[in-house]
């Protein structure tokens, strides 16, 4: 769905949602950024970014037993991509270990024709010149 096709009171509210989406994206960042052997990462979804998820992507109606967790692939320095996943309540995400967080990644991208579409362009234009893996840059391992 297009920003514009939203209507005035959705798209104030997203904009109210930013910043909180922002400090979720920046521990990301920070994550891979403390982790650089890391390329994969689970963790519980915010309250920002369910909600915003829902105002773009439809209602997100889960069983009581099931929570949101955003799964997150570094693909270069500086570049990431993410979708949202089901996971058992009680979980927290954060102590997943990269085999896990990089086998759950390939479960849902291998069901979801669109995030390989996504991850492929995002490391197309990690590629090109000016992006982090140009010219032999320095990748995620």
């Amino acid at each position: 769905m297009s920003e514009s096709s939203l209507s005035f009171t959705a798209r104030r509210r997203l904009q109210i949602l930013a910043a909180d989406v922002d400090k979720m994206v920046a521990s990301d960042r920070a994550f891979f950024e403390r982790r650089p052997e890391r390329r994969h990462r689970v963790r519980r979804s915010s309250q920002a970014e369910i909600e915003s998820y829902g105002i773009v992507g439809g209602e997100i109606d889960l069983p009581p037993d099931l929570a949101l967790f955003t799964l997150i692939k570094s693909v270069a320095p500086g570049a990431r991509i993410r979708m949202f996943i089901p996971g058992p309540v009680t979980a927290s995400g954060e102590d997943e270990t990269e085999e896990v967080a990089a086998g759950a990644w390939r479960f849902y991208a291998d069901r979801t024709p669109w995030v390989r579409v996504k991850e492929h362009a995002l490391e197309a234009a990690a590629r090109r010149p000016g992006g982090p893996l140009y010219d032999g840059g320095a990748g995620c391992p």
